[in-house]
């Protein structure tokens, strides 16, 4: 795989995990009552776990820019997101998709569903594609703007299906009160 591509996932990967940590530092308090909502630990969730998860998101964003520890980024980001995935999915199958996904912070309440299982698995097989041996080749100022401005249209698609996708649930809770 081109390194390019390699830069430019992991461009959008770190801005994935790291928009998600600051909803889940900012406020970790929200994040603890998301993580007791999925009735999975077998003990209440506390600030602190919320924390550890946030810091966690946070340290993978980061990881996904550094070259030198990006192998390792991308292998914690696949099992957090699909840690992530199986969650939704266990709830999911479970009967309960009013459960707030925790991922898009207080101001947005995204019941789970999924797609974001499928999202999930989508970020993670991207996170998987990173790890890939990229040939070697010097990248030239083609290439890093190729990088930069790939790399902001493909967060600008994620954010806008992600507000798509919350549109489309909002717009289902509509037609069932009515």
């Amino acid at each position: 795989m081109d390194p390019v591509y390699i830069h430019v996932i992991s461009l959008l990967l770190s801005w994935v995990f790291l928009s998600a940590a600051w909803h889940k530092l900012r406020r970790p308090d929200h994040f603890k009552v998301a993580l007791d909502d999925y009735r999975l630990l077998p003990f209440p969730a506390r600030t602190f776990h919320a924390l550890i998860v946030g810091l966690a998101e946070a340290a993978i964003g980061v990881g996904m820019l550094i070259e030198q520890i990006r192998a390792t980024a991308a292998a914690a980001g696949m099992v957090m997101l699909i840690a992530y995935a199986l969650a939704i999915g266990v709830n999911l199958l479970r009967g309960r998709s009013d459960v707030d996904c925790g991922c898009a912070g207080p101001a947005s309440h995204q019941p789970i569903s999924w797609h974001l299982v499928a999202r999930n698995i989508l970020l993670a097989t991207m996170a998987a594609a990173t790890l890939v041996t990229a040939p070697e080749r010097a990248l030239g100022w083609i290439d890093w703007m190729t990088i930069a401005f790939a790399g902001l249209l493909a967060v600008m698609i994620y954010r806008g299906s992600g507000v798509l996708l919350e549109n489309q649930l909002k717009l289902n809770a509509i037609r069932r009160g009515i």
